[in-house]
């Protein structure tokens, strides 16, 4: 597998176990598996665009230490937090990091392959959110079933694993549940995207597109975050629902840049969502 790599110029502070995990994990085995700790600035971002109750059920798919499920711990119970990772030392990190904070052993952080392995029940969390690794997987399908329902109709041309990732935590959200991503740019202008973006156009409704530049050293490809309501809209639905667009501009702040709305319904003028 290959991840993206680059350099940047301004990263902001990461939780404190994030920060041990990727000093003591080398940059090559970091990239192998696409494991890039997430900034706390994108995970308030993120958090910020919809709201998490105590009884909301919420999950990070792929959780490193865990920055995003501390974070959404200050708004529901431990026992509503699930987490998944493939490298049981970034779980046992998030073990620690939530301990800290709840002083309660989490019985929901699960070592799995969150791509291939059958882990939850369909519709079953209120909100997703993370920062899934970007790669490029196996053309012969090695890398995961080929003939999985979802990943048929989401994938043309090489198979990404933010693809997958994204796709099957839709599966996994409630009707009206809130998915919050930090992705790569590249899915909402490259072709070899296009079958997730059409998806996403006729399957759920977009909050929100946030430009947050080069955000990750060692990461070559710009971000963004991505919002989004798992909620169908009709044709008349999508005329009259504003999607918040935000590009980046440069020497502005994060929490101080200037957004714009387009109707959902323009996005299907073009083969990229405009940003």
């Amino acid at each position: 597998m290959k991840g993206c790599s680059l350099i940047m110029k301004k990263e902001g502070k990461k939780d404190d176990l994030s920060q041990l995990y990727e000093s003591s994990v080398s940059v090559e085995e970091r990239s192998k598996h696409g494991q890039y700790f997430t900034h706390k600035e994108l995970v308030k971002l993120i958090l910020n665009k919809f709201k998490i109750t105590s009884k909301s059920k919420v999950l990070d798919p792929t959780c490193g230490a865990g920055a995003f499920l501390i974070e959404a711990l200050n708004q529901t119970d431990i026992n509503n937090i699930y987490g998944v990772d493939i490298d049981e030392r970034a779980l046992a990190l998030c073990r620690q990091n939530l301990k800290s904070k709840s002083n309660i052993n989490s019985q929901n952080l699960i070592r799995g392959d969150f791509i291939n392995d059958s882990i939850f029940e369909k519709e079953s969390f209120d909100v997703i959110i993370g920062n899934p690794p970007f790669q490029n997987l196996n053309a012969n399908g090695s890398d995961y079933d080929i003939n999985y329902p979802i990943y048929k109709e989401v994938l043309f041309g090489v198979g990404n694993s933010a693809t997958l990732i994204l796709a099957k935590s839709l599966e996994l959200l409630k009707e009206d549940g809130y998915l919050g991503f930090v992705l790569p740019k590249n899915i909402i202008r490259v072709e070899s995207f296009q079958k997730i973006r059409d998806y996403l156009l006729k399957n759920s409704k977009i909050i929100s597109i946030v430009d947050v530049d080069h955000h990750f050293k060692d990461v070559r490809c710009d971000q963004i975050l991505l919002i989004i309501q798992k909620k169908k809209l009709n044709s008349e639905e999508l005329k009259k629902h504003l999607v918040s667009i935000t590009p980046y501009r440069k020497s502005v702040e994060l929490i101080n840049q200037e957004s714009y709305s387009i109707p959902q319904s323009e996005f299907f003028n073009y083969s990229f969502y405009p940003l």
